[in-house]
């Protein structure tokens, strides 16, 4: 009985680091243009904090501290400072394996930037996505020709926030335009605005 219940925990206590198999060597080699700062053997040690449920923080070079907030098989998150975070999903688009990288800064609102790289963290140029533009958070069938042609020249400025969730392979996209924009402006607009949408690889 005893043999049984150390066998579990035992098991239990190994799930984590298994579950994350994989994103560790992703974490591990991402290249120091895309983490400046964060030595290999400092991201061992948050790697092993998270697996073992402690604070995953660590400092860079510049003595500023980074914390890993999410790490499973095939999803990071890094909070990089009080207002950047990067999050990294391994994705599979057809038969090729790439790595989504996102970063976002939380200045004024949220605002994100995506790129796709090999899994040797080489820029992947054939997997892209075209940048969010505001008529992506607007319902033209509904509106009709003539208020969506207004609101696309209008509509100037846009901030995007994008993340992934582990498990799956959609990637979200919040806009802040109902916060950001004045509120006479977009009342001929508003029915029609909508907030977040959704995009599966």
């Amino acid at each position: 009985m005893v043999k049984r219940v150390c066998l579990s925990v035992l098991c239990c206590l190994m799930a984590v680091p298994f579950m994350a198999a994989g994103m560790d060597s992703c974490f591990f080699q991402m290249p120091q243009a895309l983490l400046p700062g964060i030595s290999v053997n400092t991201r061992k040690d948050m790697v092993d904090f998270f697996t073992h449920n402690r604070p995953a923080v660590g400092r860079t070079a510049f003595a500023a501290e980074t914390e890993l907030t999410a790490f499973s098989a095939d999803l990071l998150t890094l909070k990089t400072s009080a207002s950047s975070q990067i999050q990294v999903k391994r994705l599979t688009i057809g038969t090729k394996e790439v790595f989504a990288w996102i970063h976002t800064v939380f200045g004024p609102y949220p605002n994100s930037v995506l790129s796709f790289y090999h899994t040797d963290w080489t820029p992947c140029t054939d997997v892209e996505m075209q940048k969010p533009t505001c008529l992506d958070f607007f319902d033209e069938q509904a509106a009709g020709e003539i208020l969506a042609k207004r609101f696309e020249a209008e509509c100037t400025r846009l901030f995007v926030e994008m993340w992934f969730e582990s498990g799956q392979k959609v990637l979200h996209l919040r806009s802040n335009m109902l916060s950001d924009l004045p509120d006479e402006w977009l009342s001929p607009f508003l029915p029609f605005i909508k907030t977040e949408i959704t995009k599966e690889f």
